[in-house]
């Protein structure tokens, strides 16, 4: 039977990089580029900035290569995330988004320009939360190849084949960081059910699926033709290699959590989001795919180097440590994992 291999990257912002890092490793022990290893590139938030800038291609050749992907983690950090003072910090993030778009959007744009999803060499899909809609979102490049062979002449637009900057704009618009991104998308009219273009209001997808490896297993599943042909595919054959962007468990105690309002909860919550759907989104792919044919990579952080916008240089080499310390010690099970799908 033939194999299906998927490549799943967590949100976090710029603890992005210990995804890149391992990714790195993954390219090494297979002797190969990640467009060509996996079938399927799932991410959200810093990883769907990922899964996009690893699959988009011209002439069938990709464009970036992780050498550079790292660079913009590396050069580009305090474009996006700029060292605030402490009024910034701690009164004036309470009432307004924490950081402008500027920064973001500039490095979104120098790197992704006006490609779009059908640039993309492998497929991907991205998570965002349409809050206009009330709607979860996944942007998917199946969709704009689908909408083609059915309608052979239809044109570039801003509906189903979206712009990868709107797609990486939507899926990093985390809560209390950056305000929601609004474009055109598309969606299902309610009387006639066929697609038509859509306004769309998005945040980051990590408020639903911080971790999209079950999102990744059931779309290959729902659509085995679209990615498999007509061979024959079930979930033993799937293989899914889950990566993390480091987490941190943060003890509550009851005295605290008891006298805590709508403004003491705001961050615990993200936090608490996050981490709960990572965990549970692993353990529930954990026992559904065969046991051999899944690995998930992570670490544990300091909560002090744990906060996803930090862009000082302490904390970033703390994650590229972070990055080498779960290759050291997940190397056998990496190894072994490459070694079955490369």
């Amino acid at each position: 039977m033939q194999k299906v291999k998927i490549l799943s990257i967590d949100g976090g912002g710029i603890r992005g990089i210990i995804a890149v890092k391992i990714l790195k490793e993954v390219e090494r022990l297979c002797g190969g580029k990640i467009h060509d290893i996996f079938d399927l590139v799932a991410g959200t938030s810093t990883g769907g900035l990922i899964a996009a800038g690893l699959t988009l291609g011209k002439d069938g050749k990709p464009m970036y290569s992780l050498d550079e992907i790292e660079a913009v983690y590396r050069d580009h950090r305090a474009t996006i995330f700029p060292p605030k003072n402490w009024i910034e910090r701690n009164i004036t993030s309470w009432f307004s988004p924490g950081y402008d778009v500027d920064g973001l959007e500039s490095v979104l744009t120098n790197l992704l320009g006006e490609h779009r999803l059908s640039d993309c060499i492998k497929p991907v899909l991205i998570s965002a939360y349409d809050i206009q809609n009330d709607s979860p979102v996944f942007f998917k490049t199946r969709h704009w190849i689908e909408e083609r062979e059915e309608n052979p002449t239809i044109e570039y637009t801003n509906s189903i084949n979206a712009r990868l900057f709107d797609v990486c704009r939507a899926t990093s618009a985390g809560p209390t960081y950056f305000e929601p991104h609004k474009f055109t998308h598309y969606g299902k009219d309610k009387e006639t059910r066929k697609k038509v273009p859509k306004e769309i209001t998005c945040i980051d997808g990590g408020v639903f699926v911080n971790n999209p490896s079950l999102s990744a297993v059931a779309e290959i599943l729902k659509h085995k033709i679209y990615y498999c042909g007509y061979g024959d595919i079930d979930i033993d054959n799937i293989y899914l290699l889950s990566i993390g962007t480091g987490s941190t468990s943060k003890s509550i105690s009851l005295s605290s959590a008891s006298t805590w309002g709508a403004i003491n909860w705001v961050r615990p919550l993200i936090d608490i989001m996050m981490n709960g759907v990572n965990r549970a989104t692993d353990y529930k792919t954990a026992q559904i795919l065969r046991r051999n044919h899944y690995l998930r990579l992570d670490a544990e952080l300091e909560a002090k180097f744990a906060q996803m916008d930090d862009a000082s240089e302490a904390t970033y080499n703390v994650w590229l440590d972070t990055a080498d310390k779960i290759i050291k010690e997940q190397h056998d099970d990496l190894k072994r994992f490459v070694d079955a799908i490369c």
